[in-house]
């Protein structure tokens, strides 16, 4: 066996701005759920589980790097974040960034003062030794998205004001700095920068943590036994496509075939008139184009009604849904939601986004994906145009041999919500002795997908620790 890496480490998690609700909220649930990078990707035990041949050690302030600098040998600074914006101590809210898919080559007016780079020095400059490590590349500076981002718009309107901030810390040369983010590409925006930026699936790699292979292997390895439900969806949060996919279901009478739950909890409790849920899309959950190309008709209010006595949480505690609630893995991961996933034939899994915030968005697995794929549970996706052959590009398997999946290469948002449906649909009119039957038909491609998330994680963890000096 070969000698074990030692990986000398400064971890800084970066704080969101004063007005930045949505990411304190995501910090503060970090703290609680223990998604902070210390205690997630920077574990031993998680380091040690996997084989990785690797040895962390974590330092407390950056000045403690003197010795090793003194010495050659190499370190990172890592400084975690969840949204960009906060990074370069901008209190302006993602929803209010402009849209104009356009880099911005202007130097924003932030708060210094809250940004990372100062408050990771402590309010001063990088130690001059420090910069220059940087700059010979000794110190790798690296930068890790810890959620989904939502859009790269934020990069396109930052990074030029990052850039900024690092040349008044002392660093000119980013060569050595690296930005760890869910996306699959950034092509474009590596046209504008020399910052390098990184496919890495933090969450992908943190969730796998709580997994039980032996429990998963008994509970999954040989699940051939009858189900009680065609389908598996969790809703999570209201969104419109996810509304507007629980509409046709319910209005078709289908939601009885399926374990279903959605999320209401405290995003409602000061909402109770039907204008005041117009937000939300309860009321009208669609846009004009929306109701002709989906619905084609007259929305029905009993929908409304309906919603708003259904609160279910199959997914998470409700306990733990607090405003933009997200479940962490000991949240979601539990006995309830196993027992779901063995007792379904197929998951619809409902994404975060289903049309993009601009056009050069990028594109990410997120966590909703991930469960089906580490079950072995066939799955339907409601989600982004081209989604389907992303997930294959990293290697799993799709079903496609098995469903029709074409509704992935629709680029007409609500075109393709509707293709969704129709496959659902025609999945669900299936009696149970046929989906038992299709299901087992399956069996191959839905072992490979659950031996090969270990492997997919690995190769994530691997190539970060190999780009750490």
């Amino acid at each position: 066996m070969s000698k074990e890496k030692l990986i000398h480490c400064f971890v800084f998690q970066s704080e969101p701005g004063s007005s930045s609700h949505l990411a304190k909220h995501r910090l503060e649930q970090h703290s609680n759920q223990k998604l902070d990078i210390k205690s997630a990707l920077f574990n031993q035990i998680f380091v040690d589980e996997f084989e990785l041949n690797y040895k962390i050690k974590l330092y407390d302030d950056i000045k403690m790097f003197k010795t090793l600098s003194e010495e050659k040998t190499p370190y990172n600074i890592i400084v975690s974040f969840s949204f960009f914006e906060t990074v370069v101590g901008s209190d302006e809210s993602f929803s209010n960034i402009p849209k104009d898919c356009e880099f911005n080559n202007k130097i924003e007016e932030v708060d210094f003062t809250k940004s990372a780079l100062y408050l990771m020095s402590a309010g001063n400059k990088l130690p001059k030794f420090i910069k220059n490590d940087i700059q010979s590349g000794l110190c790798k500076l690296s930068l890790i998205n810890l959620i989904e981002q939502f859009s790269s718009v934020s990069y396109f309107h930052y990074i030029k004001t990052f850039q900024q901030q690092l040349r008044f810390m002392g660093v000119t040369k980013f060569e050595n700095v690296t930005i760890y983010d869910m996306g699959i590409e950034n092509k474009e925006l590596q046209k504008h920068t020399d910052i390098t930026f990184k496919n890495f699936n933090y969450i992908f790699a943190y969730f796998y943590q709580f997994v039980d292979e032996s429990f998963i292997k008994f509970r999954f390895e040989n699940n051939l036994h009858k189900k009680n439900k065609k389908a598996l969806l969790f809703t999570h949060n209201i969104k419109q496509h996810r509304l507007g996919l629980l509409y046709l279901l319910w209005k078709n009478n289908l939601l009885d075939d399926i374990h279903w739950s959605i999320w209401l909890g405290t995003l409602f409790k000061n909402y109770k008139g039907l204008d005041d849920l117009k937000f939300y899309g309860i009321k009208n959950p669609i846009n004009d184009l929306f109701k002709e190309e989906v619905f084609s008709g007259e929305y029905d209010d009993d929908f409304t009604d309906f919603i708003l006595k259904s609160s279910r949480y199959l997914d998470i505690n409700e306990k733990d849904l607090k405003g933009f609630g997200i479940g962490s893995p000991d949240h979601i991961f539990n006995t309830t939601t196993e027992f779901l996933h063995s007792d379904s034939y197929f998951q619809i899994v409902s994404e975060t986004t289903h049309q993009p915030h601009d056009e050069k968005e990028h594109k990410y697995l997120s966590e909703k994906i991930f469960f089906p794929l580490l079950l072995g549970l066939p799955f339907i996706f409601v989600g982004r145009e081209g989604m389907l052959k992303e997930i294959k590009s990293q290697g799993f398997k799709v079903y496609d041999d098995y469903i029709d999946t074409s509704y992935d290469n629709e680029k007409d948002d609500w075109k393709r919500l509707k293709k969704v449906y129709d496959l659902i649909a025609d999945i669900l009119k299936k009696d149970m002795d046929e989906l038992q039957e299709l299901y087992e038909s399956m069996m191959d491609d839905i072992s490979y997908n659950r031996k090969f998330m270990k492997k997919y994680v690995v190769k994530h963890l691997k190539s970060f620790y190999n780009d750490m000096n």
